[in-house]
């Protein structure tokens, strides 16, 4: 009956994958003849120096706006924290609202300092160009991200322990993910199963799609093997 079963479950899900695969190869086929008849110069001059421009002249700015914001979500985040656990009660409601007030912060900060750290690469990409004081400002902006972020985030996991006094764990603590899960009961812990779970299959989904992209603009753009290489390591270090 268990063979029968997994039988059928194939058989319904082969349709959606060969036609997955026939959808693949027709994209491949079309591809490989337009980088037949495309010159990989030919990609608009334009597109180009408005990119350059953009990355020359925006960067330290784009930095610099991630600071403000991190520094304007973490101390809003904690002054409301604090308020909120002062005027805490017994009702579960309000622990629900203070935790959400704490996660929200919390995320939106992760969220800003990500694309930090592209920017940072793009701010050494194009340093030639720059005007001098545009890089000083740059650097200056992505060192207070960095900074910013960090007390933050260990300001909010105060707040938070002090709202579950069973957490354990500090941010300048290199097994500080290890510890907090160690602090965490069974039901906290299957709900990071699920999230792990959801998270991988996000990365595996995003890195395939990068992958094709990367692909892509190589055979148009002769972008290199770097970017490729890059993507199917963190595919791979997805699974360990």
């Amino acid at each position: 009956m268990k063979r029968k079963s997994e039988k059928s479950e194939n058989l319904r899900a082969l349709p959606k994958f060969l036609l997955l695969l026939a959808a693949a190869v027709i994209v491949g086929v079309v591809v490989g003849v337009l980088a037949a008849f495309t010159n990989a110069t030919s990609f608009p001059d334009g597109v180009r120096a408005a990119l350059g421009w953009f990355f020359t002249n925006c960067t330290a700015y784009v930095l610099a706006a991630l600071a403000a914001v991190i520094v304007i979500v973490g101390a809003r985040t904690v002054v409301c924290g604090k308020k909120q656990l002062a005027a805490l009660g017994d009702e579960d409601e309000g622990f629900r609202a203070v935790d959400r007030t704490l996660s929200i912060g919390l995320n939106i900060i992760n969220a800003a300092f990500i694309p930090a750290y592209f920017f940072f690469g793009a701010l050494l990409c194009y340093l030639e160009p720059m005007p001098d004081w545009q890089s000083m400002l740059g650097l200056v902006s992505f060192v207070a991200v960095l900074a910013a972020a960090i007390v933050f985030q260990q300001r909010i996991v105060d707040l938070t322990k002090k709202l579950y006094p069973e957490k354990r764990g500090s941010v300048y603590d290199f097994k500080f993910q290890d510890k907090w899960y160690g602090s965490c009961d069974e039901a906290e812990r299957a709900v990071i199963a699920q999230a792990a779970m959801a998270a991988q299959k996000a990365t595996t989904r995003a890195c395939l799609a990068l992958w094709v992209v990367f692909v892509v603009t190589h055979i148009f753009f002769q972008t290199g093997l770097l970017p490729i290489f890059a993507v199917s390591v963190i595919w791979f270090v997805s699974f360990l």
